[in-house]
């Protein structure tokens, strides 16, 4: 049976040449829309992804716009267990959003950014079982006070009861501006663009690897160890789609083509030696945005591995 390595594994492996460069290294997450768990794992592997590069942050940019609480304590749980320095940037964090804005190390916003309760009137969370709501309701106050904010600020994003003098008043959930969370001590300041943040977090000049919602390219790449050539195929449900052939001691990576991935679905991989009866596959993978799978096909086929992680 052929080994594979998930991508927690690779952090024991020796550091990249990413970790011995010169220039830093950036990860920037796009998390945009409702937040779902499939967020979560996004924001999982990218951690993982970026201890093992080595860099020297993860910016977390987010149009956030209601979505799963679940999810969003699961994103906050990785924040806060986060190796390197994690940095929010904000265009909207509203309902769940607001959480992970507000569990990173620095937050930033943009003049026009709006933080906490969805403006547009939703009661999506208001509407939560007693406990789940009044478990929020201590998360948000939990991280607005570590800010040395008000706490109160948390609770009344979640409860229309809770009025603030000359912030929120009783039957409104409150919703603060991006210059409105600076001046409470939420945001550290105001920014255009990505090259502004980096600058603001002293990283000018990084190189930055952008993934997340916003892109949903898949990349496979297949080194070819075997002393013959080999066909890559691509399977997903009954149907096998020919990627393209990998010579022997050669290096190929393919780009799939969006016709033949759904998000949320799963594929494996195969490939068959050219010239014999031999093949190895690997197990289903689910599809994710900016999915990179990496796979070294050995001459024994049995000792072939793989990994894969998300951009």
């Amino acid at each position: 049976m052929f080994r594979v390595t998930i991508v927690s594994t690779l952090l024991a492996i020796a550091p990249s040449d990413a970790v011995l460069a010169q220039v830093p290294l950036v990860h920037h997450v796009f998390l945009r829309g409702p937040i779902q768990l499939e967020h979560s794992r996004i924001v999982e592997r990218a951690f993982q992804v970026a201890n093992r590069d080595g860099a020297a942050a993860v910016v977390l940019e987010l149009d956030v716009t209601r979505g799963s609480a679940q999810a969003a304590q699961l994103i906050v749980q990785d924040i806060e267990q986060a190796v390197v320095p994690t940095v929010a940037w904000v265009n909207r964090a509203w309902g769940p959003g607001a959480m992970i804005a507000l569990a990173t190390d620095t937050t930033l916003v943009t003049h026009s950014s709006s933080i906490g309760a969805d403006p547009t009137g939703s009661s999506e969370l208001a509407e939560l079982p007693e406990v789940a709501r009044r478990a929020l309701e201590a998360e948000l106050r939990r991280l607005v006070e570590r800010r040395g904010a008000d706490p109160r600020i948390g609770h009344a994003m979640l409860d229309p009861a809770v009025a603030i003098d000359g912030l929120v008043e009783a039957g409104e959930l409150l919703t603060l501006g991006g210059d409105e969370a600076i001046e409470l001590g939420l945001a550290a300041a105001a920014v255009s663009d990505l090259a502004s943040v980096l600058a603001m977090i002293q990283l000018e000049g990084a190189d930055v690897v952008t993934v997340g919602s916003g892109h949903t390219g898949v990349t496979v790449t297949v080194t070819n160890r075997n002393s013959r050539d080999i066909r890559v195929f691509l399977v997903r449900s009954t149907n096998r789609y020919r990627l393209g052939t990998v010579t022997s001691l050669n290096e190929r990576q393919f780009d799939i083509s969006e016709e033949l991935l759904v998000a949320g679905s799963t594929i494996s991989l195969r490939v068959e030696v050219i010239g014999s009866s031999a093949s190895v596959s690997t197990e289903q993978i689910r599809v994710e945005p900016g999915l990179v799978i990496e796979w070294v096909i050995e001459t024994s086929l049995s000792r072939s591995n793989y990994f894969f992680w998300i951009r």
